[in-house]
């Protein structure tokens, strides 16, 4: 691993930015970087679940108790470890609802395609990012049909498409009544 006394190396810029990379340990030598979940993503949801063997002392509780989020242990001991598996699965499967929408089927959505769509000016960018900024658009008047908030949503796609340098609504997010109350990752 580079010297990390200096600046960041490049591959972590990233998971630095986003909020989720940690450094300087205490007790630990400078050269260990910890990844964990943007603090927001765990904030902002009613539960999560979260499989490990030994939490106790491990970076892991010493990040949500920093943050001061409650921690409460789930006990497994009269289930297998399959059938706690699969009752999280169902469990899950109740609370969260992922939909593909069939007009992006032929956007390439990857990062790197996303990121060239939103900083790009050709005929070609503007109608892959009316595609998808369409897609948010109609998440967006369906949550207001039913009554449910934008806070209620996450969306992921890349922040040159959500927001624009001046921290402005991006090509992806105009007009879609998501900007201003959906949690952006």
């Amino acid at each position: 691993m580079d010297d990390l006394s200096g600046n960041l190396p490049l591959a972590f810029f990233g998971d630095a930015e986003a909020g989720r990379l940690y450094t300087n340990v205490p007790g630990c030598s400078d050269q260990i970087i910890i990844e964990e979940l943007p603090i927001i993503l765990l904030k902002c949801s009613k539960r999560v679940n979260i499989y490990t063997y030994r939490f106790e002392g491990s970076y892991m509780a010493a990040y949500l108790k920093q943050h001061g989020i409650e921690v409460s242990k789930a006990r497994y001991d009269d289930v297998s470890p399959e059938e706690a598996d699969l009752q999280f699965r169902l469990r899950a499967k109740e609370l969260v609802t992922i939909d593909s929408m069939s007009r992006l089927a032929k956007v390439p959505l990857g990062y790197s395609a996303q990121k060239r769509i939103a900083t790009s000016n050709t005929e070609e960018a503007k109608a892959k990012a009316e595609a998808v900024r369409s897609a948010f658009r109609s998440i967006g008047r369906s949550l207001k049909r039913q009554k449910v908030h934008a806070s209620n949503l996450i969306l992921t796609c890349a922040q040159a498409g959500w927001t624009n340098r001046h921290g402005m609504s991006g090509k992806f997010a105009r007009k879609t009544l998501l900007f201003d109350g959906a949690h952006w990752v």
